[in-house]
């Protein structure tokens, strides 16, 4: 009976797994990563002749993702499956490890389930960083475990690995390894810090080499300093409130929710120095990935894989002595897999498609093959089509929003250097080298939203001059040039 009960678990977790990663389909942050692939693909130099906002394994990953299995969104989810199953067994075994119960594993699996692939199911740089991140953990506890200097290679290499995913998760992993290293006891900690260090630097050197060999090192840079630096830390683009308006009834469970992470990491550290100070390093990851992933954006989308983490905090609870914190230990978990799993499939994929539940049409178009929404049902069809009516594979199109997905599913070129113009292509001289990119390179077809009657941009000035619109679906509108 325990046996038909665990082989019915991980028919589960591999029957949602595999659900989560072929449904849903959004045209911005997904679009992002995959058209950025896409120009890898086209003989494109990420940096050199493309803007990107972060470090770039997502993009490479992906770009690996589409020789191995072809060029559409199925095989990016079909890649990052399979990643999602290793980060799952890693978070089995190190819970195994440190609580040797496995019902206590399989919970902190569930947390992780649900709130991380349950939420974000593409190569999102933060869901790979954390992905990255956890498997890192494993060969730090497998160090731990076994006294093996050789385990911390491998951490070192994914440590690295996790800074070319997302800059801010490369500071917080490298400050947990740090805090493993000077709090933790284990043998022959000389020759265990200098393999990390090895591992860590292989990946850090390699990339330095690929910038440098491909003259992308200066735009690399550039990017940074322009996108991270003046953008978001010095200009605050990205910016949100941490605590919003409203009743206090709705503010305060609200704060709760976002301060969760952070709290349970706190009171884990707190209680458990003494007696489970060489496994600590687990609840300080959660909490270093917290401090530098919940701000300047902090909303729905950035706390959910901080939340899947969660479970790696839990575990020094479930292991108090003291009833009630067990209990509320319990109770944690159990409303962290209810309403994971709830708002996974019922709430807004990515907070602003439709439900996972409601994904129930497949997209036949070869870019795409997952299943979606039926307005996606509508919209794809509608823009492959006119898109195939009105240029041709070598030509190139403009995309007039936040969506660098169509790029991908029409499989057209990009004429400018900027996918994601709507946040940051908006000072003078980029909307200036937009237009001329528009001119030199000949673009007849432009695809654009209902947004570009409202705003006084030069960019949508100089569309609404010399382009007519020839078709349109909803929001979206097919413009072809007049002259």
């Amino acid at each position: 009976m325990k046996k038909a009960i665990i082989i019915s678990f991980y028919i589960f977790i591999l029957i949602i797994l595999l659900f989560y990663h072929t449904h849903g389909l959004t045209f911005h942050d997904n679009g992002y990563i995959v058209h950025s692939a896409q120009q890898l693909q086209q003989g494109k130099v990420i940096y050199r002749d493309f803007d990107f906002v972060y470090t770039p394994l997502s993009v490479f990953l992906t770009a690996i993702a589409f020789k191995l299995f072809g060029q559409n969104l199925f095989a990016e989810r079909l890649f990052i499956f399979f990643l999602s199953l290793t980060t799952i067994f890693s978070i089995y075994k190190i819970c195994l490890i440190f609580t040797r119960r496995k019902e206590i594993s399989y919970t902190v699996v569930l947390i992780y389930l649900f709130w991380g692939p349950g939420h974000i199911n593409f190569f999102s740089p933060v869901m790979l960083s954390i992905d990255l991140g956890i498997l890192g953990l494993f060969f730090l506890m497998r160090g731990l475990e076994t006294k093996k200097f050789k385990y911390f290679f491998p951490a070192g290499i994914l440590s690295g690995s996790v800074l070319l995913s997302k800059q801010n998760f490369g500071l917080a992993i490298l400050l947990t390894v740090i805090f493993f290293f000077l709090v933790i006891k284990i043998p022959k900690k000389i020759k265990s810090v200098l393999f990390f260090i090895l591992g860590y630097f292989t990946v850090i050197i390699a990339f330095l080499i690929y910038l440098v060999t491909t003259n992308s090192y200066g735009p690399f840079i550039s990017n940074m300093y322009f996108y991270i630096i003046k953008k978001i830390i010095i200009e605050n683009t990205l910016k949100t409130p941490f605590i919003y308006e409203g009743a206090l009834i709705y503010i305060l469970p609200k704060i709760g929710l976002y301060l969760f992470p952070a709290l349970i990491s706190a009171v884990a550290i707190f209680t458990a120095f003494k007696k489970y100070r060489n496994y600590l390093f687990l609840a300080v990851f959660v909490l270093f990935f917290y401090l530098f992933g919940i701000r300047p954006e902090t909303d729905y989308i950035h706390l959910s894989p901080l939340l899947s983490l969660t479970g790696l905090s839990l575990i020094f609870l479930w292991k108090s002595e003291i009833k009630i914190v067990k209990q509320l230990s319990w109770l944690f978990c159990i409303t962290l897999i209810t309403v994971g799993l709830y708002t996974s499939l019922f709430k807004g994929y990515y907070r602003w498609e439709r439900p996972l539940s409601e994904n129930r049409y497949f997209i036949v178009e070869k870019t795409i093959q997952i299943w979606s929404d039926p307005n996606y049902k509508t919209i794809v069809p509608f823009l492959v089509k006119n898109i195939n009516l009105y240029s041709k594979p070598e030509d190139y199109i403009f995309v007039n929003f936040n969506a660098p997905l169509i790029y991908f599913i029409a499989n057209r070129r990009d004429p400018t250097r900027f996918s994601y113009i709507s946040h940051y292509a908006t000072s003078e001289i980029f909307q200036k080298e937009i237009i001329n990119n528009l001119i030199n390179k000949k673009v007849k077809l432009i695809i654009a939203d209902s947004s570009l009657k409202k705003n006084g941009t030069p960019i949508d000035i100089y569309i609404r001059k010399n382009y007519r619109v020839l078709e349109s679906l909803g929001e979206y509108f097919i413009l072809l040039k007049t002259h």
